[in-house]
């Protein structure tokens, strides 16, 4: 996809496409400290845990699917 298409996309045809595709956000930051909305002023940062994100989803799949065949793939990475 064209990256400034991507880019020009206002926020809420972003969220209509990730819901719409059941794509969920996960922040790799948990907490920091920031100016204003400067990536780069970003400092103090706390990583959220990942291990509990994959965990969390690994779980939510196999309630919600008969088919456990994927769950193999999923333990062996």
């Amino acid at each position: 996809m064209d990256r400034d298409l991507l880019v020009s996309v206002g926020v809420q045809a972003k969220k209509k496409l990730l819901l719409g595709n059941n794509i969920a956000l996960w922040d790799v930051i948990a907490s920091c400290s920031i100016k204003d909305s400067s990536d780069s002023s970003i400092k103090d940062v706390v990583a959220n845990n990942l291990v509990q994100c994959i965990a969390w989803t690994v779980l939510s799949l196999k309630k919600h699917t008969k088919d456990t065949s994927w769950l193999h793939v999923m333990v062996q990475i």
